[in-house]
This record gives C-alpha cells, structure tokens and sequence, in this order.
C-alpha cells in the first residue's frame, strides 16, 4: 500500500515570531547608598522570554541574559533615577516599558580619613582608601585594610 504524504515543511524554515512579550508590571524600587535594587512581576511570553532589558531616565542600562525579575544597579551617583524594565523574546521582540519607579539616590560621603596616630573606640567610623571601616574596639596604629578580619580591629562597612 501505498500513502501520499502532504505538509511538509521547507526543509531550512525557521519560525517567525513577531508578538511581543507582555510588559513587566509591580516595578519597585529600594536604595541604599550609590544602588538601586530592582524587582517586578515576572511578564510572558508565547514563545519564551531570553530576559530583561533596564532602563534609566529612558536609556538602556543592561541586558539581563536572565529571566529573573529582579536586578541591582550600583556605583550611581546622588541624584533623581527613573527606571523601567521590558521583557525581550528570542526573536528580540521587547514588550512595552513596565511602569516607571523614581528613585532619589543618595551616596553617603566617606567619613573621615583613618590616621595611625590617632586613637579609635568601639563604633568609630574612619575611611582608608576608599573602603569604610569601624572599630570594634579600643584601637591606635592598626591599618583598617589589613585588621578588618574576624578577630580584628576593624570590620569593612563597604565602599564611600
């Protein structure tokens, strides 16, 4: 017997998608000094999010290669930050721009500079060469960068 078989694709054919994802909804921001940590609810697609593309006052800033709906942005300097997020397919197709977050950042100004001849106490915040440190206690001539250990007289509270 015999059967006639009908349908078949072009041999090379490669689907074509040009529906965009659905945008990104619930954009919400926190800041802490110089950062901004992002999330939004996850948007969909009828083929397949590749990720997420991030926008500042309307400028691409990133192109997350990840379908994680969260992101943080850092080193960014004091001021008024607006931030939206759209969702790109792997047809690079992008969604509509989520709703907008405006963030005031502000970046804490270093403390002082450490001095080896001075005396530090428990709680004193001092700045070595970029980096802040407090004491964990009583302290004199003990350089942050090299006693920020467990067991030592300072502990790193992150860049300034």
């Amino acid at each position: 017997m015999q059967q006639i078989i009908t349908n078949i694709p072009t041999p090379g054919a490669v689907p074509n998608d040009t529906e965009a994802p659905q945008a990104s909804t619930n954009l919400a921001a926190n800041t802490a000094s110089g950062t901004v940590s992002l999330n939004w609810t996850a948007s969909t697609d009828n083929v397949g999010l590749i990720g997420y593309d991030i926008y500042v006052n309307n400028d691409p800033i990133a192109k997350a290669r990840s379908t994680s709906n969260s992101a943080t942005i850092s080193g960014l300097a004091s001021g008024s930050y607006t931030f939206t997020v759209k969702a790109r397919d792997g047809f690079s197709n992008l969604s509509a721009a989520s709703n907008s977050v405006t963030v005031q950042v502000q970046v804490d100004p270093c403390p002082a500079l450490w001095s080896a001849s001075s005396t530090y106490v428990q709680g004193d915040i001092v700045s070595y060469n970029g980096v802040k440190y407090q004491a964990k206690w009583w302290t004199q001539n003990e350089y942050p960068d090299l006693k920020s250990g467990p067991n030592d007289a300072w502990t790193v509270l992150g860049p300034c």
